[in-house]
């Protein structure tokens, strides 16, 4: 659903032939570094496959990672986990107990 969702926006904001979207497996993920990369993945998971994910995340101050779909009550241990591998948060939105960050290497 995320996917489609995602991927009617692109169309409806005319990016659609810019972006890509994809849904599957953090442990198999396979792609060509992006500028932006985005995941809607809980906390554990994305600690877990934190490697794959960034290696899917662009080199340079440019390249931008949102991570969502994260426990308020577990934001700041990702965060911790994120910048001890050289990811730095820029912000932060919570929304009830959801909690999203903004992250650039």
């Amino acid at each position: 659903l995320c996917v489609s969702i995602s991927s009617e926006n692109a169309c409806i904001n005319g990016v659609n032939e810019k972006i890509e979207c994809y849904e599957g497996d953090l442990a198999d993920l396979h792609v060509e570094p992006y500028a932006v990369v985005v995941a809607n993945v809980l906390a554990p998971v994305l600690i877990e496959h934190h490697e794959r994910l960034l290696s899917a995340l662009a080199e340079g101050t440019q390249s931008r990672l949102i991570l969502s779909g994260i426990l308020t009550r577990e934001f700041d241990e990702l965060t911790r986990h994120f910048e001890s591998v050289g990811v730095r948060l820029l912000r932060q939105v919570t929304l009830a107990e959801w909690t999203s960050g903004l992250f650039s290497r």
